[in-house]
């Protein structure tokens, strides 16, 4: 019998926007929490995979991206989607 295990994470990021004066607006990664995983080693795989986007670090749509893009490779976890 075969039986796999089909995983689900959801990424959610709070997004802060610093006071701009004047100048373009800059939105910064207030906290990033990940639920469905369902232990500390998997929570700490997705952790490292995804360390570009860490709260303090400037949002950014192609970090965003790129870690969408490395979690869905691991291939441990249902699709993730923006």
């Amino acid at each position: 019998m075969n039986c796999s295990l089909s995983l689900v994470a959801v990424l959610s990021l709070i997004i802060l926007q610093a006071p701009s004066q004047g100048k373009p607006a800059q939105y910064f990664i207030g906290r990033v929490t990940f639920t469905g995983s369902p232990d500390r080693h998997t929570d700490k795989i997705l952790r490292k995979t995804s360390a570009s986007i860490e709260k303090g670090s400037i949002y950014s749509t192609n970090r965003l991206n790129s870690t969408i893009r490395a979690i869905n490779k691991m291939g441990m976890f249902e699709r993730v989607t923006r």
